[in-house]
């Protein structure tokens, strides 16, 4: 050995024995990622995925526009979300793209340490010689052990969905209802290898649940209905009695199958779409299938609200931008009321108007209407046993409901025509000689603060005939959604029921109780000059 060599060989030791203490590419924890959204939109927000939570992955705002993020090159995926106002938001997975650059700096040690163990056989150099072993074993192991593949230095933003506008002169629209309507077998799950399985179609297997989901008018309207707020569809805030110009739209969902990919989740979704209609009259019925964004995946949490939401949120977009059959535009200008009684021939009645009675002598005219799933009240018409109620009393159609009277008799009933809009119904039982109530004449309606009672079978049929005692609040809403709102107490069971005047004059059935935290005494009844046009009677 030369002198020279004698000199530097202490020195090159020392950094061998630095560089063996492990492989340097494992040390590679982040790559830090410029992200660029597109040049065609400015004002986009980005998220870094922050956690799986049960309502779905934590986003943590990372910037506007151009940002750069750090990340886990210890981690599997990331998803990375873009957002901008008017926009559907877009999530884009993110997986480990190049090589760890490290492992060549491993490979070199590895290769320098076995150079070491020759170079110290021949002197029998132990140092030199255990130098090389660690260096060459320690940095083959990096070379074996992950992260073999880390994050690209770039990403580029999706483009984003613009999202339909409100135009003037165009009707409203609403969320009627997002049913589950899962039979069994059709909520369904593919496993994939991995993300690249997953874009190749290189399924592991699929399965099912055999159990059906089934959920009518779920809380899933929520995310809808923001949407069509936000874009003008519907009004930031509504009253109880806005009466205006609108379509509303049911979706069911039909069909889940959820996409697996390497600790990744995707939903594609199956809905069919209508256009709600109150009078159960037929209307048109579209079917698509829409894919949510991608999120994480936890093992045994079931159906995810999250993707859910995602997925009827941009099939209602697809709805609105027309790209469907569903005339949501025109239905609300069509006269469904007019076509649902085009058939009805005008019944006529001839009624006492301005008769005086003692409440007490009014009650043999209300009566109870049971059925198997529970009861409500009603008011005599006519002698000939024309029965008036609330829909919502009577309204499975298919169903037998029973009439009990004052003097403990029953009749099964017939229901003759309804109307869900204005809430009220005509039944028919087989029988003459009923008690009739009193109509308060038109030219003499009830005035605000006027005393008034309603009658009907609060909660239990065993209470038939109870009374109670209030005021008039005031008259709410107008044309066939006109109510007057009472502070009378009022329980389920008085629905149908009749509100009396202080001469004992019917004025009103009572329909609704508005009921939350911290509310009392706000009640309402359909007035009975109502009764008229929504049943299409004569009343003389």
């Amino acid at each position: 050995m030369t002198v020279f060599s004698a000199r530097i060989l202490p020195f090159i030791l020392i950094l061998i024995l630095a560089a063996a203490s492990t492989g340097c590419s494992v040390l590679n924890f982040t790559t830090d990622m410029d992200v660029v959204t597109t040049s065609e939109l400015d004002s986009v927000r980005v998220y870094q995925d922050g956690g799986l939570t049960s309502d779905g992955v934590n986003w943590i705002e990372r910037g506007m526009d151009s940002v750069q993020l750090a990340l886990a090159n210890t981690e599997p995926y990331h998803l990375v979300r873009f957002e901008r106002d008017g926009h559907l938001p877009d999530v884009v997975p993110v997986l480990p793209s190049r090589r760890n650059p490290l492992k060549w700096l491993d490979a070199g040690l590895t290769l320098a340490g076995i150079a070491c163990i020759a170079a110290g056989i021949p002197g029998d150099q132990t140092g030199l010689i255990g130098g090389g072993f660690f260096t060459a074993f320690y940095n083959g192991l990096g070379l074996l052990f992950p992260p073999k593949k880390v994050y690209g230095k770039r990403l580029d933003g999706p483009n984003l969905t613009s999202l339909p506008v409100h135009a003037e002169g165009q009707p409203m629209v609403d969320m009627h209802t997002v049913d589950l309507a899962i039979d069994s077998g059709r909520y369904e799950w593919t496993y994939y290898e991995d993300f690249n399985a997953y874009l190749e179609g290189r399924d592991n297997y699929v399965s099912g649940d055999e159990d059906e989901v089934k959920l009518e008018n779920s809380n899933l309207d929520a995310a809808p209905r923001e949407l069509l707020i936000d874009q003008g569809f519907l009004p930031e805030s509504r009253t109880l009695f806005d009466d205006i110009e609108q379509s509303e739209l049911s979706c069911s969902i039909e069909h889940v199958m959820e996409h697996r990919a390497g600790g990744m989740l995707r939903y594609d979704v199956g809905m069919a779409w209508a256009i709600h209609n109150p009078y159960a009259m037929d209307t048109d019925t579209v079917r698509m299938t829409t894919s949510s964004t991608w999120s994480g995946f936890v093992i045994g949490e079931g159906l995810r609200r999250d993707l859910l939401n995602d997925c009827v949120s941009r099939g209602l977009v697809r709805v609105l931008q027309g790209k469907t059959d569903l005339q949501w535009e025109a239905e609300a200008l069509r006269d469904v009321e007019a076509e649902w009684k085009t058939k009805w021939d005008t019944l006529s009645f001839h009624p006492d108007f301005g008769g005086k009675r003692r409440i007490s002598e009014t009650l043999d005219a209300v009566v109870t209407i049971t059925s198997e799933n529970g009861h409500g009240s009603g008011c005599i018409l006519a002698s000939e046993g024309w029965i008036v109620t609330n829909h919502h009393v009577v309204d499975d159609t298919t169903a037998q409901y029973d009439v009990h009277f004052a003097d403990g008799s029953s009749l099964p009933a017939d229901i003759v025509r309804w109307d869900p809009v204005v809430d009220v119904a005509l039944l028919k039982v087989d029988t003459t000689g009923l008690s009739t109530l009193a109509l308060r004449t038109v030219d003499n309606p009830i005035d605000i603060s006027d005393a008034v009672y309603a009658v009907g079978t609060p909660y239990d049929q065993g209470l038939d005939a109870t009374v109670t005692r209030g005021i008039i609040s005031s008259r709410r809403g107008k044309g066939m959604l006109q109510r007057l709102q009472t502070d009378v107490p009022i329980s389920p069971g008085n629905s149908g029921g009749a509100l009396l005047d202080e001469d004992g004059r019917w004025i009103g059935v009572v329909n609704a109780k508005l009921v939350a935290f911290e509310v009392d005494g706000i009640g309402f009844a359909i007035p009975v000059e109502a009764l008229p046009r929504a049943l299409r009677l004569e009343l003389d």
